[in-house]
């Protein structure tokens, strides 16, 4: 990775200067050695944005570049430690209001804090701000933001004063980051991994040659991206695609081993949920309690809206899934949905949906919402009730009086595997059992079901088990249970009497696909009596045309975005033919075990 580093002044610069051995360059005014540059701004807003913007349009690799802001502040009396280092994690410009959240995902050992950027320098009205100021960061976020994504953009700050200095001349601020330059060497070597940067996009035949080999080594998901990693990263640095065969030759021992040897990483991310972000208007809410001291090691911090963080732009949703944050909000109408196209309905005339989380805690390759979100964190809207609400008023207005209302809770997320963390699943099924004419159906690939098996089974729940063979669920569906563990849920949820939907969607095309999911049959026909199913649903990839383009631009670890996929008004899918292939395999095998109109194709 390359570094900029950014400071205000000149005597902040010194100490980085010459621990990384800096030399000026006349042209650009930036001090550079190696990897490492850094740029002297200027005090306050308007000179910072001036030196900004004369870099911004030199041929710098933005797509490889970490920036860090390192320098002085003044700092709340009785929060803040003259001398200590703090890490930023929030952004308020004073002047116009606007807050700007970096995405910290690498480990460090800094407190935390807010950093508000102001027009002049404060002496007299420390009560005013909390946590920190300064009088840059706000401009630098803002204008970097539109080329690096946010994990990539560093704020460390030191406190030099209480914001009560009259005489500035005073502060000693080249012994402030002298004595924490061994931190700062630590932190900015602790960035230098290829994982943050922007990857390449390899061709399609490097990508087919890396399916051979993760095929060939029987890779797990997490094991083939870190393949692609290092695929990726020696054309960065040798601009030709990585010889395996060769590779492999030359260091015999790691070819015993297998290539996994060569893949191993150390883990330098933060641990999911190390920061949850809370909405004001949130944190009155049960739902918000609870989490708050499930995660008490967690470091908070409070936001106005959750979509400034969750939709901000200048996100990279796969880095992120290696550090998951947690936002906690408060849902605004609408709270209930109707049924899409895409979205099975199991035959159901009054389908909803509602979304209680967006995201999930899984990574399957082919999911729509790394499409659907630009952030891979996860938002739990804590205001159940006015989602209750919404259900009960449709139940009064629903379509097809005579028939129920089917509701999936489990749409944009995979509920049943966060139930560990928040009970929501439960509160549904509570919610379920006291109406009538409401079902609730619970999509899910969770092992999970035993945190529910203390319930007893009621004919208001459909739990629909997604299955795959094990060479998706190794391959595609990261991070989700073995096909074991879902059978041992599926199994136990069976012994308790509730009611089962087991779902193949989607059913992957890929060679000897017809073989892997005629086992996959024959195992679930021998494990599961089929009285115990109220029905299967089968289901082809597919997903709407911008989805899969994002997901294609943003995810090219993803095999799955290279196959001959059709556009098939505006949704790309599979062949007809590949089609009818599916209906007739599952058709055939499914005959004998259940009635053809308790199988629903959504093909």
């Amino acid at each position: 990775m390359n570094f900029l580093l950014l400071t205000a002044l000149k005597v902040e610069a010194n100490p980085l200067i010459r621990i990384f051995n800096l030399k000026k360059d006349l042209k650009t005014q930036l001090f550079i050695h190696k990897n490492i540059s850094l740029l002297i701004t200027g005090i306050g807003k308007d000179k910072t944005k001036a030196k900004l913007k004369s870099i911004i349009d030199l041929k710098i690799n933005w797509g490889e570049t970490i920036i860090i802001n390192i320098g002085i502040a003044g700092g709340e009396n009785n929060k803040t430690k003259i001398g200590s280092m703090y890490f930023i994690n929030k952004i308020i410009d004073d002047e116009t209001g606007n807050i700007f959240l970096p995405d910290i995902l690498i480990k460090h050992n800094l407190e935390e804090i807010t950093l508000t950027t102001v027009q002049n320098s404060v002496t007299n009205e420390s009560s005013k701000y909390t946590g920190l100021v300064d009088m840059e960061a706000s401009i630098i976020f803002e204008l970097f933001s539109s080329y690096i994504t946010s994990h990539r953009l560093v704020f460390l700050k030191i406190v030099s004063d209480h914001m009560d200095i009259l005489d500035w001349k005073s502060i000693d601020a080249e012994s402030l980051i002298q004595k924490k330059i061994e931190i700062i060497s630590k932190i900015i070597n602790s960035y230098n991994t290829k994982n943050l940067s922007s990857r390449i996009i390899l061709d399609n035949s490097e990508i087919n040659l890396l399916k051979k080999y993760s095929e060939k080594f029987q890779l797990t998901k997490t094991q083939s991206i870190q393949l692609i990693f290092l695929s990726e990263n020696y054309k960065k640095n040798n601009g030709l695609m990585i010889d395996l065969d060769l590779y492999l030759e030359e260091h015999q021992s790691q070819n015993r081993r297998g290539i996994k040897s060569l893949i191993k990483s150390k883990n330098t991310f933060l641990p999911d949920f190390s920061h949850i972000y809370v909405e004001s208007e949130a944190k009155k809410y049960n739902l918000t309690r609870d989490c708050l001291e499930r995660f008490q090691n967690a470091r908070i911090v409070e936001i106005s809206d959750y979509k400034s963080f969750f939709n901000k732009k200048s996100q990279d949703f796969q880095t992120q899934k290696k550090s998951i944050k947690l936002i906690l909000a408060v849902k605004k109408p609408p709270f209930i949905y109707k049924s899409t196209d895409i979205l099975q309905d199991g035959g159901f005339k009054n389908f909803y949906y509602n979304t209680p989380i967006l995201n999930c805690l899984y990574n399957c390759d082919y999911c729509f919402l790394q499409g659907m979100y630009s952030s891979a964190n996860i938002v739990v809207f804590v205001n159940q009730n006015d989602l209750e609400d919404a259900v009960e008023k449709e139940l009064l207005i629903r379509a097809f009086p005579r028939e129920p209302l089917v509701l999936s809770i489990s749409y944009n997320t995979d509920l049943m595997a966060f139930e560990n963390i928040l009970p929501i699943t439960r509160s549904w099924i509570n919610f379920a059992n006291k109406k009538s004419d409401l079902i609730i159906e619970v999509r899910t690939k969770s092992s999970l079901f035993s945190s529910l098996s203390d319930l007893k089974p009621s004919n208001k729940i459909i739990f629909s088990w997604t299955l795959s063979p094990e060479r998706i669920v190794r391959m595609n569906e990261f991070d989700t249970p073995t096909l074991e563990r879902r059978l041992s849920s599926i199994q136990l949820a069976i012994s308790k009497g509730w009611k089962i939907r087991l779902c193949f969607d989607p059913v992957i095309i890929y060679d000897n696909w017809e073989e892997d999911y005629s086992n996959l049959l024959n195992k679930i026909i021998n494990s599961l009596e089929k009285k115990n199913i109220y029905d299967i649903t089968v289901g082809v990839f597919r997903m709407g045309r911008d989805y899969f383009q994002r997901i294609r631009k943003t995810n090219p670890d993803s095999l799955e975005y290279y196959k001959n996929y059709i556009d098939e008004n505006k949704i790309m899918t599979i062949s007809q033919e590949e089609r009818d292939n599916v209906k007739t395999l599952f058709t055939n095998k499914l005959r004998d075990y259940i009635s053809e109109d308790k199988i629903h194709f959504w093909i």
